[in-house]
């Protein structure tokens, strides 16, 4: 397993979201890079990090598979949707791509299931900050 790739990083009272972030290999800060958001399903919202290893991204990194990319995945609190965050996910994506200098040109959204639904209601929200969404299994206006 590659646990060393992601850092995780708990919520504070500064951030509602836990998160982790998988860095490309030679991650420079002096350098923009891609970025992709992976909004989980319904059962993994929470305060464990670890369950964000269920599907997406992140799972196939600790499978040996490396990316080009930055890949961020926030956790959402317990008993709350993706639907339902949006103004504060909205400002976590831009706090997220200042912090690890994404390129603003190619930030890219994507989800599963709840998840799906929350990249439909982000795009929706601000079409102009995404230059592609990819939800799976959710539904959108």
């Amino acid at each position: 397993m590659n646990n060393h790739l992601i850092q995780q990083v708990p919520h504070t009272a500064d951030c509602r979201y836990g998160y982790e972030v998988y860095l490309p290999e030679g991650y420079q800060q002096d350098q923009q890079y891609p970025i992709v958001f992976f909004l989980h399903g319904a059962g993994e919202r929470g305060d464990q990090l670890d369950l964000l290893h269920v599907h997406g991204p992140l799972k196939r990194v600790l499978q040996g598979e490396h990316f080009d990319f930055i890949c961020v995945a926030p956790q959402c609190p317990a008993g709350s949707y993706w639907t339902y965050e949006v103004q504060t996910l909205t400002g976590f994506v831009d706090e997220i791509c200042r912090k690890y200098h994404a390129d603003p040109d190619r930030v890219y959204l994507t989800g599963l299931s709840m998840g799906g639904y929350g990249t439909w209601a982000m795009a929706i929200a601000h079409p102009e900050k995404y230059a592609a969404i990819a939800p799976v299994c959710g539904e959108g206006m």
